[in-house]
């Protein structure tokens, strides 16, 4: 089964960057459709610039924001982005319906850091003083 973003795989079995989260800096972009709150795919103008794996915030505004979603996406190619099932309302946000200017960044989520912190006290654990 594939890796899912921001899931921890250790101890069962070794972690890969897609599980411990890919990251870029300055990684944003705008949506190209609408969606529905139970839409799995999302049209983004320059996926390029977006991890190939990874956590987005879907936002109605960057400087005052009345509409905010967390989505986990497992594939992001020809400019859209397939979420598995659960990934949209992800880290205690809302799946919601989207339409108009939708910005689409990738930032650090609380989710990246539980996972890292979780995949090191797996490790000291296993390894021990």
């Amino acid at each position: 089964m594939p890796d899912t973003p921001g899931t921890l795989n250790f101890p069962t079995s070794l972690d890969t960057a897609v599980s411990l989260f890919e990251v870029l800096n300055r990684a944003y972009t705008t949506m190209t459709g609408s969606i529905g709150t139970g839409d799995l795919s999302i049209g983004v103008a320059n996926g390029s610039l977006l991890p190939s794996t990874g956590a987005v915030t879907l936002l109605d505004s960057l400087s005052a924001p009345t509409k905010v979603e967390h989505v986990i996406y497992t594939v992001n190619s020809s400019n859209t982005l397939t979420v598995p099932a659960g990934g949209r309302g992800f880290g205690g946000s809302t799946a919601q319906t989207w339409s108009g200017t939708v910005y689409v960044r990738a930032r650090a989520l609380a989710q990246h850091h539980s996972v890292l912190r979780g995949g090191i006290i797996a490790l000291e654990t296993k390894l021990g003083i």
